[in-house]
């Protein structure tokens, strides 16, 4: 007998040799919570408009990754750790999700009172899912729920504390104020080392960017390697975090180094941007390459894919930024503003904003749709010397800019005023991005990664975070875990911990 629905059923209810415990009923607490907290379903299935099978939804629940719940329109502003829990909730694999409802309780009481979340350990790899027919062809289920009615009572808490503010803005939780949607900061925590990646030193060689995955389980880099077996080809490589192994590469590629990746908020496509002046668009699950774009006279030197995979923003050393359909592989809007080499782009969370960063001394900020140049950020207040790095805020508010005079400036994106600068490096910053809303951090020639606080003065150095320059920085503020590159042929993750922890 099978209580609910497909909509809400667990992946290991469609496999009878599994074994359904309380931590079915905390996936099925997710879906219910996520489609409280974004008005949809993690799946993109729009099924409030659209008729949806039973066989679709239970393929989905077994395979199908789940969005990002701060990537739906209208959820941008949902704590971070709240949506990490919730899609902690939603993982294929009973143990990596909540052990109980206690614990995941516990977890939603610590952000409505903005304490650290703990979440429980991702194992390396998702298990295979089998789904049972019987002699009719129907899936057959049996489920016992006896946490049924308690975790509708956690459902219940849980939509008070959130989605009440959400809908009726007056009422505010006593626990949940601006200052404390993150939970992580600088006046509690430190970024410190976690992991380093790293291969045969003697065969290695620059490694330009690097990229988590949503999974947490892979990372994703490139740079000036060649392929061992075709020298005239750079891949990419998918590093498999719990070996610090490159069991698969993306192939068949470039050929000529590659200076950007980015990837869609659900991890499953990338795109790449080189020396050999294409951007490349990839099916990460598949290895499959879906598109070369081609339109720029000199290497791409930047690239930002939209949250939703369909469009790609590219920077060039040939003063362009071109705006790309993903799905058709079309040039929407080549802009041209820029009187010298574009170094950065970035895109704004709900892709309705570019910012760039050039060697004319430029932040500009474009709308995505019509290509038109909004405003320019220049001096006094601005740069005095090259832009080579750009970062929008994950709330889509602030701009954040490094440049070769050692400072990084943080911007309005609405007004372009000028919010702060950050002084202290001692060469060139080389790249920035948002950790969260209220954290930017910034890597330099000098080594060093900076981790600033955007309310204060506040910041953290990690002086020789590598042995040469930091060339790339990013970050999923979901994870609130940073990513740095080097042409020390080494890449690094670092995550918040409490000091002397």
């Amino acid at each position: 007998m099978f209580l609910g629905t497909c909509h809400y059923a667990p992946p290991e209810q469609f496999n009878v040799t599994s074994e359904v415990d309380e931590r079915a009923d905390i996936y099925s607490l997710g879906m219910m919570l996520y489609e409280m907290l974004s008005g949809v379903d993690p799946f993109g299935f729009d099924f409030r408009n659209n008729r949806i099978s039973n066989d679709t939804w239970l393929t989905a629940h077994a395979s199908k990754p789940p969005l990002p719940l701060r990537s739906q329109p209208g959820s941008e502003d949902l704590p971070f750790s709240l949506e990490a829990i919730i899609m902690r909730c939603l993982e294929k694999k009973p143990s990596d999700r909540f052990a109980s409802v206690a614990e995941l309780s516990q977890a939603l009481q610590a952000v409505s009172t903005g304490m650290p979340v703990s979440l429980p350990p991702v194992s390396a790899a998702p298990e295979t899912v089998v789904r049972p027919k019987t002699a009719q062809g129907k899936t057959s289920f049996i489920s016992s729920r006896p946490w049924l009615y308690l975790g509708g009572a956690l459902l219940l808490g849980a939509i008070a504390l959130y989605s009440v503010p959400r809908f009726f803005p007056s009422v505010v939780p006593s626990g949940i104020t601006a200052a404390n949607q993150n939970p992580f900061s600088l006046s509690t925590h430190q970024i410190s080392l976690l992991q380093t990646l790293a291969e045969n030193p003697q065969k290695a060689q620059t490694i330009t960017t690097a990229i988590l995955s949503p999974d947490q389980r892979t990372l994703i880099s490139a740079g000036e390697d060649r392929d061992p077996f075709n020298p005239q080809l750079f891949p990419i490589k998918i590093w498999d975090l719990t070996t610090a192994e490159v069991p698969n590469t993306l192939n068949d590629g470039h050929t000529a180094p590659i200076l950007a990746l980015s990837l869609s908020a659900d991890g499953t496509l990338l795109a790449s941007g080189s020396k050999d002046n294409t951007i490349k668009v990839w099916e990460v699950p598949t290895g499959k390459l879906l598109h070369t774009l081609k339109g720029h006279a000199a290497p791409v030197t930047s690239v930002a894919l939209s949250q939703d995979g369909k469009t790609v923003v590219s920077g060039s050393e040939d003063n362009t930024i071109k705006v790309w359909e993903v799905p058709t592989a079309a040039l929407r809007h080549t802009l041209a503003e820029h009187s010298d080499k574009v170094y950065a782009v970035a895109l704004s969370p709900d892709g309705k904003a570019i910012a760039s960063g050039s060697q004319d001394f430029t932040v500009k900020l474009w709308n995505t749709e019509t290509g038109e140049l909004v405003r320019t950020l220049s001096q006094p207040a601005g740069h005095r010397d090259a832009v080579s790095a750009v970062a929008i805020s994950p709330d889509g508010k602030q701009v954040a800019s490094g440049s070769w005079e050692k400072d990084i400036k943080l911007w309005d994106l609405q007004t372009g005023k000028i919010l702060r600068t950050f002084t202290g490096h001692q060469d060139k910053v080389m790249a920035v991005t948002f950790v969260n809303d209220q954290t930017v951090a910034s890597g330099s020639l000098d080594k060093s990664i900076r981790i600033w606080d955007t309310q204060s003065e506040t910041f953290q150095e990690i002086q020789n975070a590598h042995t040469e320059t930091v060339l790339s920085l990013t970050a999923r503020p979901a994870d609130q875990r940073l990513v740095s590159a080097s042409p020390d042929k080494t890449i690094k993750i670092w995550q918040w911990t409490k000091p002397g922890g």
